[in-house]
């Protein structure tokens, strides 16, 4: 399987100010986006990813983030398994992003 491919918090974040086309995907639980969540990011759990495929662009770069990185890199392998190519995994999730 390809390595999963990284981005920083200080990159996504320059993203955002750019306004680059990207997509955002939480894919922490619901008690764990209620206390907090990156602007513009779509909420899809971990466990949902296989049923809603239909909702991302294969196209189109896509970063996705958990709370500190392992599930997000879970879900980066396996995107990349259904021909997902353009797939981020955000260093640290979103622990690093609020520090």
């Amino acid at each position: 399987m390809n390595t999963v491919k990284t981005l920083t918090v200080q990159d996504l974040k320059n993203e955002i100010n750019n306004h680059e086309n990207i997509i955002l995907i939480d894919v922490r639980e619901d008690i764990e986006v209620a206390q907090s969540k990156i602007s513009g990011s779509i909420h899809i759990p971990m466990n949902q990813i296989p049923q809603r495929l239909e909702e991302l662009n294969k196209n189109t770069k896509t970063i996705v983030y958990c709370k500190s990185g392992v599930r997000s890199d879970k879900v980066c392998q396996y995107l990349q398994h259904n021909g997902f190519n353009n797939i981020y995994n955000l260093l640290g999730g979103i622990k690093a992003w609020q520090e």
